[in-house]
């Protein structure tokens, strides 16, 4: 799927190179399903890949994602 939306095979490569690939492509899978406009895969497929090097680089032995899910789980219970 995402190669209906990137042209470059480095472009797709690092995409899924990104730990978060697997769940990119699915949701630009879903994306595509609903009928997002293709510049919704644009804006927000970079984000997630942002993202995913964030929380890849280790502070202090810990991914980002790992010391802030205790802080976000009273937000998730009271939604």
């Amino acid at each position: 799927m995402l190669e209906r939306y990137f042209i470059k095979p480095a472009t797709i490569d690092r995409i899924r190179a990104n730990w978060l690939g697997p769940h990119i492509e699915h949701y630009v899978e879903w994306l595509n399903s609903e009928g997002y406009a293709e510049r919704n895969v644009f804006r927000r497929v970079p984000i997630l890949c942002q993202f995913g090097e964030l929380n890849s680089s280790n502070i202090k032995g810990r991914p980002i994602l790992n010391r802030l899910l205790p802080m976000s789980s009273p937000l998730l219970l009271i939604g």
